[in-house]
Parts: C-alpha cells; structure tokens; sequence
C-alpha cells in the first residue's frame, strides 16, 4: 500500500470497511488530506490475498477491525503501528541492501504519476492528496529535467 502513495500513518489507520470497489478510503490524514485511493491491479490482488489469509486466521473480520495487523510476537493480531512497518522496512533495507523507508513508497509513486506515465500535476497531486504545490514541486521538477534533456537529444539529433 506504500507504492501507493500512502503514509505510513494513514496504513495503520485503515479498517476493514476501508477497502472497497478496488480503492482505500483514507478518513484521516495529514493535513486533513482525506480522500480516495485507487489501487493497481496487483495492488488488489495483493490486499484481497491478505484478506482470504485473514478471514482464515481469524473467526470474522469485522467492519471496524484494523485492515493490517501485526506478525510480531508481542503484539500478534493487533493493529499494525507505525514502528512496525518501520521495523518491516529495516529489515528489508538490512536484507537487500537497499536504502528504504516508508515514505520511499510515497516518494516512488508520485515520481511515477509525473516522470513515468506523465499525468498532469494537478491530477497527480490529487492521487497523493497533496495539499501543498510547493512541497510537491520536487516531482515537477524531476519531470522537467527528463523533459530538458529528452529535448536536447532530439535537437541535438541524437534521439529519434
């Protein structure tokens, strides 16, 4: 749920009743960045394969139970918290040797919408519910630094 654009906060806050039509509901956010999170195919079925797994571990889920709980030995079955997924990233940074945090996910998404599929940064911020244009203007500016060189490769007749 990271790689799509959510806070850390706003995972563990999530219920069961959150999660509906393909897309997460986020009731409280930063900023009071509330709104609607559509999910990508394997985003789906990830989190639907997490449910099946639930329902199965546990007698009924509940509308108002945690959408994600804790693994952990001391807290099993509770709601995950943030210095869980924390502890989650850390060990996935220890294990790939890769330099992760949670935030990294939120970072990666919004790049993606800009650099990648080149959607408008109007809809983009939108998607990531950013209320700040200014704190959103790394993404932009990332997009024209690709655009800058793609278009001196293309005068410099170096790009088709």
């Amino acid at each position: 749920m990271l790689l799509h654009g959510l806070r850390a906060e706003e995972v563990c806050r999530l219920n069961v009743e959150d999660y509906g039509n393909g897309e997460l509901l986020i009731k409280e956010a930063k900023w009071d960045s509330k709104g609607e999170v559509p999910l990508t195919k394997l985003g789906i079925q990830d989190l639907d394969a997490y449910l099946d797994w639930r329902r199965a571990q546990e007698v009924e889920l509940l509308p108002d139970s945690p959408l994600f709980v804790s693994c952990s030995n001391r807290s099993q079955g509770k709601r995950l918290t943030y210095w869980g997924i924390r502890h989650v990233m850390d060990d996935l940074a220890e294990k790939t040797g890769i330099d992760l945090h949670s935030h990294r996910g939120r970072h990666t998404f919004a790049t993606n919408l800009i650099v990648k599929y080149e959607l408008d940064p109007t809809l983009a911020m939108e998607l990531t519910r950013h209320r700040d244009v200014r704190s959103f203007r790394r993404y932009t500016n990332r997009k024209n630094k690709i655009a800058a060189k793609r278009a001196f490769l293309k005068a410099a007749e170096r790009l088709n």
